[in-house]
């Protein structure tokens, strides 16, 4: 059972992961979450997704709540994580935990890997769903639309600090306990 079955579910609305209409999707008058409790089951399984304070990453949990997993947010502000805990709870009637972390800083990664280990003694599934924001990198910025060969070498450094030394990061760590 692949996890990115979740995300064509649920993003493309009635669309399988090879791009083709499902007519079975239609469960409970087109209750795409009905489709996801009865094809995929995660009860019990305990479900973290890093960096999941943006609209894909909620959906992610909605549909590994909906599923009967256990979904653990990752996110680098307290606020947000409570908002995702609060809708998820309404939503799904699940409780599930959030975690303040910097993914790039291994520190704080490991301390929230022992809290989730003390807290669910395990975890089963990783989605890293991290991707590249923030005060320095939007499109407004100069540079970000150079052709290659007058590209920002600092600009460049960022992304793949940001969105391949994260990634990278989050497997390495999650990957010793799994």
């Amino acid at each position: 059972r692949s996890i990115s079955c979740y995300r064509c579910i649920i993003v493309y609305d009635r669309i399988d992961p090879c791009g083709r209409w499902r007519k079975d999707l239609l469960v409970n008058n087109g209750n795409n979450m009905d489709f996801l409790k009865t094809k995929f089951d995660l009860s019990g399984k305990v479900v973290v997704i890093a960096d999941g304070l943006d609209a894909r990453g909620l959906k992610y949990a909605e549909a590994v709540a909906l599923s009967g997993g256990n979904p653990v947010i990752l996110g680098n502000n307290q606020e947000g994580i409570d908002c995702a805990l609060n809708y998820l709870n309404k939503k799904c009637k699940v409780s599930s935990l959030g975690f303040v972390v910097d993914l790039l800083d291994k520190a704080q990664l490991l301390e929230t890997i022992k809290s989730i280990m003390k807290s669910l003694k395990k975890v089963d599934v990783l989605i890293n769903n991290y991707t590249c924001r923030g005060k320095k990198i939007s499109p407004g910025e100069k540079g970000y639309f150079n052709c290659p060969e007058d590209y920002p070498l600092e600009l460049w450094e960022h992304y793949i600090k940001q969105n391949i030394n994260t990634v990278f990061l989050v497997s390495q760590q999650f990957g010793k306990i799994m």
